[in-house]
């Protein structure tokens, strides 16, 4: 009857617990930081690679703007729309006569 009143737990099995959450609690931490750092890091591609490409978009398309060829406008942008992963591209042209 006392002994089940005072159940001791032996230092092994002490041991096994602390062991065990520790190691939950480092594999939280360490998934949390990982997540966010993959996060930020796929963020951050994406948007220097929408940059790159819409720059390199600009400089495909300037010459065609500048000698107003619609055609070869609408085929570099029909291009770029079918050979990337990309839905459409909004070309706007502002005219800015003073």
């Amino acid at each position: 009857m006392i002994s089940n009143l005072y159940q001791s737990t032996s230092l092994h099995a002490l041991f096994r617990k602390s062991q065990f959450t520790i190691f939950a609690i480092t594999f939280v931490i360490c998934s949390c930081t990982f997540a966010t750092i993959s996060m930020f890091t796929m963020e951050t591609y994406a948007k220097q690679n929408l940059q790159l490409l819409s720059q390199t978009v600009i400089e495909r398309i300037q010459p065609a703007v500048v000698f107003k060829d619609k055609g070869a406008i609408d085929q570099i942008l029909k291009d770029y729309t079918t050979e990337h992963a990309i839905r459409s591209i909004l070309f706007m042209i502002h005219n800015n006569n003073c």
